[in-house]
């Protein structure tokens, strides 16, 4: 679906006044519908550049094409268009992937007991971490020795939390971002923003609670909280943690269009997968 600012941004291109609808091709694993408002996937996990535009006469729709390199594994729900690679007024406080929860990447989550990994249910990468809670209980998974410098977000960009839980019993998920062992912010999913299946939620930055006094620009350890209601046992596999940039002033980088897909489609690392966004775009004749 071409979204409203992709409208926009088409009809600048046919003006001439930007050079190309697209340059670059982004990847998620959310399945909110489509929605002409949108303006980022519902979880985002990779981009390519494009590669190749091209033309299908028979479905009378333009093609582009980009690669997913061979590292890349995700099992993707959703795809879309940019009008550019990056939104460079953003610096370096543009949307990226924070943690993604993942054993070949961050294997120091194994130290963090009970949790372990599953690739059951799992979007990102090739494992989640598991935290399976008992009833009135709590179990906390921590990633130490990190350096994120979070400073030059603003109160209003958004961390978006991906997970997925097992059945209704999560009673809050909270994740916190320490600058020391007395010193960290924590951003709290409650049970009413929790859903049986896969989540991806979103909390502006500046809804995040300091206890003691805490620095943005030197975060050194992150940690969730999976916390159980008395109604019985959860488990909840944890995904992601993105940050968005949602207010730096980008007229012309758009999210051109998006699409769910119809079926899942699951890259694994080892090889190279190329991907085509077909676009239908209507010229009428005066």
């Amino acid at each position: 679906m071409i979204t409203t600012e992709g409208s926009i941004h088409i009809k600048r291109y046919m003006a001439g006044h930007v050079p190309s609808i697209a340059l670059s091709m982004a990847f998620g694993v959310g399945e909110a519908a489509e929605s002409a408002a949108s303006k980022s996937l519902q979880f985002e996990v990779g981009r390519s550049d494009i590669e190749l535009v091209g033309y299908d006469f028979a479905a009378d729709k333009l093609v582009f094409k980009a690669t997913l390199d061979e590292g890349f594994d995700a099992t993707l729900y959703e795809a879309a268009l940019y009008s550019m690679e990056t939104n460079t007024g953003a610096g370096e406080y543009g949307s990226r992937l924070l943690v993604s929860f993942d054993s070949l990447t961050e294997q120091w989550w194994q130290a963090s007991v009970p949790a372990t990994y599953t690739s059951a249910n799992t979007r990102i990468g090739i494992d989640s971490v598991t935290t399976a809670v008992s009833a009135n209980a709590t179990v906390a998974v921590t990633q130490p020795n990190v350096f994120m410098d979070l400073a030059g977000y603003s109160a209003a960009d958004e961390f978006n939390f991906a997970f997925y839980c097992d059945n209704g019993n999560a009673s809050s998920i909270s994740y916190r971002f320490y600058t020391d062992s007395a010193n960290y912010y924590t951003v709290t999913v409650p049970a009413s923003s929790i859903t049986t299946g896969f989540n991806a939620v979103r909390f502006a930055k500046g809804t995040a609670v300091p206890f003691g006094v805490p620095n943005w620009g030197v975060i050194t350890s992150v940690e969730a909280r999976v916390s159980a209601k008395s109604t019985g046992a959860v488990n909840v596999n944890l995904e992601g943690i993105r940050i968005e940039d949602v207010d730096t002033p980008a007229p012309d980088y758009v999210m051109v269009a998006r699409s769910t897909l119809a079926l899942p489609f699951d890259k694994v690392a080892g090889r190279i997968q190329e991907i085509e966004f077909p676009l239908g775009v209507t010229v009428n004749g005066v």
